[in-house]
């Protein structure tokens, strides 16, 4: 029944599409991304204005700045040219590196947003023990962009840094291989399982730190990671799973919608696996809320999951577009702009978004874990990042930016060109071909894509 009903939603979807891109047209996305600057300024300052700082995850009276709330908004700061906002967070993540009890590169799962330090100034104001390499991936990502936005050293000193010791502490040779867990709670327990959504951030750090150095030990990096995340594909499914439990059996369920996203944001497996995996999480992950009689659409977390979850809608309305599916895309971006707008708890001006609009929370599928119906920097982030990549296609990926890739395989090259040529004058709104072959993102298949991809020839992912 509910696959059914799944179909049904799809196909309607399918009815509506040829007016999704008229609308969201309509819809201004430069006015969603200045909601965000504002969020992320607001977050950044509840507690202090200047200096190195962290923001406030949710505003929800807590207290709790998460890092890779912190990274990702500093990755959207980066994207946005506010490298005022980027500094003080990447300057944070640095001290947060530095000036742990143990300063080997590792950072925590979450911290005190009120100050950097504990309350004797000695070390770091741990508050979610847990250190685990997706989280470091991301913050050393977000280190090695503002490396890149400024040529100061310092910010990719602390890149390598976390990247030796997601190396040394994580990196696994049994079963399936790949990069392990970490450590958990306060006893810091090692953790053997083996995180798809983890590796596929080691993947995307390490061949950004190889682009930079030239050093093959991140080359054999992003290899180790990228075969486990391969290796995690179920076929039968068309999906990724979402780990391995010990790394020698693959964990069938739940299995979370980020994954599916973000393998094809990287670029990570061959393209008919990573357009099988998206397309899946679209159809099957997609379900409807009802809130005081206004409808929301969106993905849930997880197959286990329950009601709509913001950021998860962003991760895939992000990798619709980057697969040249912009009419879903589109769609799925009025879903988040109605949440945006009339959802319970959210700010009267349009200022972020909401985790949930669902009143009680969203079920994750993991634990006991659910997001709440409250004010959240990482879907308000994603969100923005997905509006970027709407305005300024794979130039805007956070997984893989690279200008006039047409055929999405991380390198510009002859290729791009022909496939190009070859959907000149096509319809971006209805014919997924020409919408990637647009990437000079103007809805019109033409000799200015073919002058962009000239001009990039030789561009790698950053």
């Amino acid at each position: 029944m509910i696959r059914e009903w799944t179909t049904l939603m799809i196909g309607s979807i399918a009815i509506v599409a040829a007016f999704a891109i008229a609308a969201a047209r309509q819809m201004d996305l430069e006015e969603i991304l200045l909601s965000n600057d504002a969020n992320t300024a607001r977050q950044l300052n509840v507690f202090y204005s200047s200096g190195p700082r962290i923001l406030q995850s949710y505003v929800n009276g807590k207290k709790d700045g998460f890092v890779y709330d912190v990274a990702v908004a500093t990755i959207e700061a980066i994207l946005r040219g506010r490298l005022d906002l980027g500094r003080s967070m990447a300057d944070a993540l640095l001290v947060l590196i530095d000036d742990d009890r143990f300063p080997n590169g590792h950072l925590h799962h979450g911290y005190y947003a009120t100050d950097l330090h504990d309350p004797a100034g000695q070390y770091t104001s741990v508050k979610h023990p847990t250190v685990a390499p997706g989280n470091i991936s991301w913050v050393a990502m977000a280190l090695v962009d503002f490396y890149a936005a400024t040529g100061e050293q310092r910010y990719l000193d602390g890149a390598i840094k976390a990247a030796a010791w997601i190396k040394d502490n994580c990196e696994r040779y049994v079963g399936f291989g790949g990069y392990a867990g970490g450590f958990v709670g306060w006893q810091y327990s090692a953790d053997e399982t083996r995180i798809t959504e983890h590796n596929i951030g080691v993947y995307v750090l390490a061949r950004k730190l190889h682009k930079l150095t030239g050093d093959t030990t991140y080359a054999l990096m992003a290899d180790h990671a990228q075969r486990f995340v391969q290796s995690m594909f179920y076929e039968p499914g068309g999906y990724y799973l979402g780990g391995s439990a010990g790394g020698t059996s693959r964990a069938l369920t739940p299995v979370p919608a980020d994954v599916q996203a973000w393998a094809l944001l990287s670029g990570i497996d061959d393209y008919e696996r990573t357009n099988r995996a998206i397309d899946w999480a679209f159809r099957q992950l997609l379900v409807v809320d009802e809130v005081d009689g206004v409808t929301y659409h969106g993905i849930r977390w997880s197959t286990n999951g329950t009601h709509v979850q913001c950021e998860a809608t962003a991760h895939v309305a992000a990798a619709l577009w980057i697969d040249g599916r912009q009419a879903d895309a589109l769609w799925l971006m009025g879903q988040l702009n109605n949440v945006r707008l009339t959802a319970p708890n959210i700010d009267p001006d349009g200022i972020g978004i909401v985790a949930t609009p669902w009143p009680q929370g969203a079920y994750t599928g993991y634990g006991s874990a659910t997001y709440p119906n409250a004010l959240h920097v990482g879907a308000t982030v994603w969100l923005g990042l997905a509006a970027m990549v709407m305005q300024q296609d794979t130039a805007a990926n956070p997984l893989c930016r690279i200008a006039g890739d047409a055929t999405r395989d991380g390198v510009v090259n002859v290729l791009d060109m022909i496939f190009v040529r070859n959907h000149a004058g096509g319809d971006p709104g209805s014919d997924s071909g020409a919408a990637k072959a647009d990437v000079s993102n103007d809805n019109a298949v033409n000799v200015l894509d073919m002058i962009l991809v000239r001009n990039h020839l030789g561009d790698t992912c950053e």
